[in-house]
């Protein structure tokens, strides 16, 4: 009996069906898709406590201006230049 140099090489040279590749299972399924994860564990509470921090700060800001609308904006990016000094002072944020 003559051998295609395919099969031989994937039994191992032996067709009658004793090697060890004749009968290994080949997985029909696809492997899992990755998820990503968070760089690290911290990072998201974290991110969330400067959130809240900045928004306190702004709402503190507009509390003191006695609410008068049309600065949400000035008052948000002054208030996340103030957190964002104060962690870099803890060293939390570069």
């Amino acid at each position: 009996m003559t051998t295609s140099k395919r099969t031989s090489r994937l039994t191992g040279g032996a067709s009658d069906g004793n090697s060890p590749l004749a009968h290994a299972s080949v997985p029909t399924s696809s492997p899992k898709p990755r998820t990503r994860r968070a760089k690290s564990p911290a990072a998201a509470p974290r991110r969330q406590d400067r959130h809240a921090s900045i928004a306190e700060a702004a709402y503190f800001r507009s509390q003191n201006r006695g609410f008068v609308p049309g600065f949400e904006l000035e008052d948000w990016l002054a208030a996340e230049e103030e957190v964002d000094q104060r962690l870099r002072g803890e060293g939390r944020v570069s």
